[in-house]
């Protein structure tokens, strides 16, 4: 969401600085976020997790008794799912650099002469977090349902999510998790698509999902995984 009020806000360094921006009463409810525009540096900034959620609430007259009713009783989480590197592989700087036609210097090295042995060093050095944390853990409890809206704050990687099973329950019990998408971009659907197959997620694109598990197993693991 971009406008020009939003454009206009200067902000200085050093200095702690409070904005406040009025929205229509008109304005769509719905998930939504905000990073910095400044020319030839959004993608920079961005890899520096310089980004947020920014939800305008559901109220009756916008989404219907009905719906709104339902949301009321769901467990809501948002989460900003974010990149973090500290390598040069593929000269990930390099091209957020000449993607964001950035004056900032090539070639960054954040450890001088360390030479890349493994794949799996590299692995070491980039990953996804959500929210600022890494692998964070959330609970659900069976024959519940939760919204998670979902912000791909990505700045330069599409995401494919979807639910997956780390650990088998007990022998003689069961667990099933389901995830339904309920709206994109802000946007409601309509209708519960079931995804639990995963969803595609474009850059800076939002999902919102419903979640819901069930079964007898005391305790039984699944994962969020982004590929």
């Amino acid at each position: 969401m971009t406008t020009p009020a939003l454009r206009s806000l200067a902000m200085v360094t050093s200095v702690d600085n409070v904005y406040d921006v009025t929205l229509p009463h008109s304005h769509p409810p719905g998930t939504y976020w905000y990073h910095p525009h400044d020319t030839g540096a959004t993608s920079l900034q961005l890899a520096q997790l310089m980004a947020g959620a920014l939800i305008v609430e559901d109220t009756v007259e916008t989404v219907g008794a009905a719906w709104y009713e339902y949301a009321q009783t769901l467990e809501e989480h948002v989460m900003v799912v974010q990149w973090v590197s500290f390598s040069e592989s593929f000269g990930n700087y390099d091209f957020l650099s000449i993607c964001g036609r950035s004056s900032m210097p090539l070639h960054a090295k954040f450890w001088e002469g360390w030479d890349y042995q493994s794949y799996e060093e590299i692995l070491d050095t980039e990953f996804v977090t959500i929210n600022g944390q890494y692998v964070p853990t959330l609970n659900v409890t069976a024959g519940t349902a939760q919204r998670w809206r979902m912000v791909n704050a990505l700045q330069h990687r599409y995401l494919f999510l979807e639910l997956v099973m780390l650990s088998e329950p007990a022998e003689g019990t069961s667990s099933s998790c389901s995830m339904y998408t309920i709206a994109l971009d802000g946007v409601y659907t309509g209708d519960a698509r079931a995804t639990n197959e995963g969803i595609l997620v474009s850059l800076g694109a939002r999902v919102d999902v419903v979640v819901e598990c069930s079964g007898d197993a005391p305790s039984t693991t699944w994962a969020l995984a982004a590929t």
